[in-house]
């Protein structure tokens, strides 16, 4: 995940098939300069369970160690540029609520500042009917697609598309993820042609990361499979000249 130059595309990325194809290299990335990482449990988020499925203490603590970044789970989205990473975990997953005008403003502040916003659902959110509106007026063409895998099937699987996301992942496992429909944007990893993970820059600024799962980097135990947490670092770190070990290189 180290020494990489981000590699994103606007809605010339991939299809739903994985296929690569170039990004435009014309894009000039806006690097966040926030020293936090949010975890937004607003809208109905998950909030965890006592399996360890919907908490991220080990993950939170792995980022402080290995980058010194402090993680911090609120219901709030307001100040977006104090971050360097906006994770929405599970919203709406209990029903339908709309992010409003003034929560879609300050995402797009986060945005135009570098912040990448990345959003994760569990199986039962597969629908997305809280994050896609989102995703539509963030102007982004990923939406979930309202379908996923069979009950208890980890895909295991390898990238797509070699971006800074994917970077020095070999393997990547997610379990039981929700179904993403790429709409032109970047395929990064697909189980066949059911993609898994979309990546998609905004504009001139930060990029948006549209995930089927969250158990692949909660503390129910699969954080350690493959390279998720690879995986993870290379989530955060946005600005990969940001990753550990960059001294020794």
């Amino acid at each position: 995940m180290i020494g990489w130059v981000l590699v994103l595309a606007c809605t010339g990325g991939g299809d739903d098939s994985g296929q690569t194809v170039d990004s435009d290299p014309g894009t000039e990335t806006v690097y966040p300069t926030g020293d936090r990482v949010l975890l937004y449990t607003g809208h109905n988020g998950a909030d965890g369970s006592s399996s360890g499925v919907g908490e991220f203490d080990e993950s939170a603590q792995w980022v402080k160690d290995t980058y010194g970044w402090n993680v911090s789970s609120r219901s709030d989205l307001s100040d977006p540029t104090q971050y360097r990473v906006m994770v929405l975990v599970d919203s709406g997953v209990d029903g339908t609520r709309s992010f409003g005008e003034d929560i879609v403003a300050d995402i797009l502040v986060g945005l135009e500042a570098g912040v990448r916003l990345v959003t994760v659902v569990s199986p039962e959110n597969c629908a997305g009917e809280s994050l896609n509106p989102l995703l539509e007026d963030l102007g982004v063409s990923a939406r979930y697609s309202g379908s996923g895998s069979v009950p208890a099937k980890v895909s295991a699987v390898g990238p797509s598309r070699l971006t800074q996301l994917s970077a020095d992942v070999t393997e990547a496992r997610f379990i039981e993820p929700c179904f993403v429909e790429s709409n032109g944007a970047t395929v990064v990893f697909a189980d066949d042609r059911d993609v898994l993970v979309t990546q998609e820059q905004v504009g001139d600024g930060g990029d948006v990361i549209v995930m089927g799962d969250y158990s692949w980097f909660d503390d129910s135990g699969h954080a350690e499979d493959a390279d998720n947490r690879v995986l993870m670092g290379n989530l955060v770190e946005v600005d990969p000249s940001l990753g550990p070990d960059t001294a020794t290189e």
